[in-house]
């Protein structure tokens, strides 16, 4: 009895103390991807991997059909250079783990269900490129640029200026940029 409560003191310990700790996580910052096509529709998922002084940080983003579904914090993050696990969902307890492959720059893994289930769940890393096309409002997440800029003139008869100057509110501006940039309206390319 006394050594199954030392074992069990050891591996709840181990489990405490991986919190989000990063080991050589060059490969996961950056964007990854999910896509399944099936009777109910078009599903992506892109999770956001991002290093902030040496822990790590990750948001799991889902669309259906185009339209973004929800947007949740991962948790519980745990990487060691090759093995991934996390909180996918904490409302509903599901978890991801899987392994990182460097070589294909892909993740394969599952995601773990509270009653037991389990999916096959295997992520691709998607360029930057590929993402400001697929997911701009994503991309714009990652940007630390003022989105407010007046525009150049362009001798098209349409007259430029300032927000001040038209006495126009930034923040509802602010809010449809934040509502656009986290994919609330589906893909927004201009406005």
């Amino acid at each position: 009895m006394k050594k199954n409560f030392i074992l069990l003191f050891l591996s709840l310990t181990i489990q405490l103390g991986c919190g989000s700790k990063v080991i050589n996580s060059n490969i996961l910052p950056g964007f990854w991807i999910n896509e399944i096509n099936d009777a109910s529709g078009n599903q992506k998922f892109v999770l956001y991997f991002n290093e902030e002084k040496e822990s790590l940080e990750c948001r799991f983003h889902s669309y259906f059909n185009g339209m973004k579904f929800s947007s949740e914090p991962g948790s519980d993050i745990n990487f060691n250079g090759e093995s991934l696990s996390f909180v996918a969902n904490k409302l509903v307890n599901v978890r991801y783990e899987g392994k990182v492959d460097s070589v294909n720059r892909m993740i394969i893994g599952k995601l773990k269900y509270a009653d037991g289930s389990e999916r096959e769940f295997n992520l691709k890393k998607i360029s930057k490129e590929k993402l400001v096309i697929e997911f701009p409002g994503l991309y714009n997440l990652t940007k630390e640029t003022n989105l407010f800029e007046q525009p150049k003139g362009s001798n098209d008869g349409w007259d430029i200026g300032t927000l001040i100057k038209n006495e126009i509110d930034s923040t509802l501006l602010q809010k449809m940029i934040d509502s656009i940039n986290y994919g609330r309206f589906g893909k927004v390319h201009s406005v």
